[in-house]
């Protein structure tokens, strides 16, 4: 790498610490033969936390033994967080090539080690590689505390929390409710007893305001407006202050809130919450609790776009997309796919012009690229490993968006037969919120009449010659 491209990682550094984990980049880089197998095993073996990997991780590949390119570095980021490798190609466009750069020494995340300051909170001190001493004020901090959620308990949540999310997709009702109601139950006989450990009344909290979570997502499903004014609400204020986490908490009730909200009013006043709720998850590591903040955000902006498509629009759906994928990296592996399958069909809708419940935005231009991405996006989606395990609710909208492309690609039969699908899972589900819509584009494309095509315009000028010979034959004929 070269000083100026050195520098616009340089100027990113706290974008990757908070979103990259190393782990889901160096298997290409140790593919192209673009780091060692000593750093590639290194890395996955470390006992660290995601930041302190990350910044090893950069360090190393930009220190002046690296073998690693920056074309490469770009390329395999560009996998997962497609988002931070633009920005880092922004910046590096942004650099003057006159401009004064750093050297590699005086890069201050290079050859410096991470720790903790005494507990007397004085400034270390350390030497570098050229022996010049610097002290601890030179290393790169992250500038925000932010509160690790990854504990055993909250795993355990989590899982329960994803567990709800799929009754809900998948519409067992039933199941789904006889659930949160065992939690209420459990957290109202609990909540103040003195004899159990205060610890252990914070997690029933903490699933307590999950479950409460849990019906929200359920009822914003299904479009009901009144939501913003149901207790659910109130009752994730009152569940905030007893939960592990408060201003964790207080991130996805705003989340929540600003969704609900956006049913009757307007989506901009939904963003406007969405905004306090992304000021809290800068205080929160990468998780699903952050990432379910993006996702929220994704959903409300294909809402603005279909009321005024943009490219403006277009472009923040696509990088928040990718934004709310990267957050999920560190969650358990079936989390990580649910999520990354649910938003991507977010893209695949974007990039087709399709509205957030299925309505064809007709005066959104689709361009090849855009039907390219598309393509790529469900064909990853349909492989095995990714498609096992997908929700009634993610199959539904899936049919909707290939039943678009084909038609888009005027493959009439194939939209029609995916459309149908849609439509019979979305009738058995009680997905009101979509049906219309696919009813709508399951009755354009039983009526559509199939255009002629060149060929076939050439074949029947070719019958009607036939005939016109085969009568003045006929005629001759006639004559004898």
């Amino acid at each position: 790498m070269n000083e100026r491209e050195r520098k616009a990682i340089q100027k990113n550094l706290i974008y990757l610490i908070h979103n990259v984990n190393p782990n889901d980049i160096t298997p290409y880089l140790f593919q192209d033969d673009q780091i060692t197998r000593s750093l590639y095993e290194e890395l996955l073996d470390l006992n660290l936390s995601r930041g302190k990997l990350c910044q090893l991780f950069i360090r190393r590949i930009t220190s002046n033994g690296s073998k690693c390119k920056f074309k490469s570095f770009i390329h395999a980021l560009s996998k997962t967080y497609h988002f931070l490798s633009e920005k880092i190609k922004e910046t590096l466009a942004n650099i003057n090539e006159n401009q004064n750069l750093q050297t590699e020494e005086q890069l201050i995340y290079q050859r410096k080690e991470v720790s903790e300051p005494d507990i007397d909170n004085h400034a270390k001190t350390y030497t570098s590689s050229n022996q010049d001493t610097i002290t601890e004020h030179a290393f790169i901090y992250e500038p925000i505390k932010k509160i690790d959620v990854f504990t055993e308990n909250r795993r355990r949540i989590s899982r329960m929390s994803h567990r709800l999310k799929r009754l809900n997709h998948d519409g067992d009702v039933d199941k789904f409710r006889k659930f949160v109601g065992k939690i209420g139950d459990k957290f109202s006989k609990h909540k103040l007893d003195r004899l159990k450990n205060v610890k252990a009344r914070m997690n029933l909290a903490d699933l307590k305001f999950t479950s409460l979570e849990a019906e929200a997502s359920f009822k914003r499903v299904n479009y009901d407006v009144s939501l913003y004014e149901n207790p659910i609400f109130k009752e994730m204020e009152s569940t905030i202050p007893y939960t592990t986490n408060p201003q964790v908490s207080s991130m996805t009730y705003l989340a929540r809130y600003g969704s609900a909200i956006s049913m009757l009013e307007s989506i901009d006043v939904g963003l406007g919450y969405l905004q306090y709720s992304k000021n809290h998850a800068e205080h929160v590591v990468p998780c699903k609790e952050t990432g379910m903040v993006f996702y929220i955000e994704v959903n409300l902006l294909s809402q603005k776009y279909e009321q005024n498509p943009s490219s403006e629009i277009k472009k923040s759906i696509l990088k928040t997309a990718e934004l709310a994928i990267s957050q999920f990296s560190g969650e358990d592996e079936n989390v990580q796919k649910d999520y990354q399958r649910m938003l991507m069909l977010k893209m695949v809708f974007c990039r087709l012009g399709i509205g957030l419940f299925g309505k064809r935005i007709n005066s959104v231009k689709v361009d090849d690229s855009d039907r390219e991405a598309a393509k790529n996006f469900m064909d990853f989606i349909e492989k095995p490993n990714i498609w096992e395990g997908m929700e009634k609710r993610r199959k539904m909208l899936f049919q909707i968006a290939k039943s678009e492309l084909y038609r888009q690609h005027n493959q009439i039969d194939l939209a029609r037969m995916h459309a149908r699908e849609a439509a019979e899972i979305a009738e058995e589900n009680k997905w009101n919120a979509e049906l219309p819509n696919i009813k709508k584009l399951v009755n354009e494309l039983e009526n559509h009449i199939e255009p002629i095509t060149k060929k076939e315009n050439e074949d029947i000028d070719d019958w009607m010659n036939e005939l016109e010979n085969d009568s003045e034959e006929i005629g001759e004929n006639n004559k004898r």
